[in-house]
């Protein structure tokens, strides 16, 4: 399987903790023999680049940081130029905060189940990763 995964933090690469989580995520893909390719939004003049992966791909993974139920604008303005696929694609998510109750994550994992319906494509699945410090 190959999948475009699609770093959705408004940080750039270098600051991102999503960036670390899609790190040891595709880690996971290669050793279970797939194939990734990896783009950040955090810079607009590569949203062509990463709008033809998109595109092209019929697995997608979007890694999102949820601050406080909130999904990220620059994502939000991002998924505003993608043309609708079809239900070939599937659309996963991999869900992160910085918050140790995943209460925090429940209004969020509600609205990306229904963003692939939006976008003319299946939904996959989400994988969710809160903060576990101390525990």
């Amino acid at each position: 399987m190959h999948v475009v995964i699609i770093n959705g933090s408004p940080r750039v690469q270098k600051y991102s903790n999503t960036e670390k989580i899609i790190a040891a995520f595709s880690k996971g893909l290669s050793e279970k023999g797939s194939t990734f390719e990896a783009y950040a939004i955090s810079n607009r003049k590569t949203w062509d680049i990463i709008r033809d992966a998109y595109i092209k791909s019929d697995e997608i993974l979007i890694a999102l940081p949820l601050y406080v139920e909130c999904v990220p604008g620059l994502l939000l303005e991002f998924w505003e130029t993608l043309p609708p696929k079809d239900k070939h694609t599937r659309l996963s998510f991999l869900l992160q905060s910085g918050f140790a109750e995943g209460g925090q994550l429940r209004c969020g994992e509600a609205f990306l189940e229904k963003l692939p319906e939006y976008l003319g494509v299946r939904y996959g699945d989400r994988v969710t990763a809160a903060n576990q410090q101390g525990k």
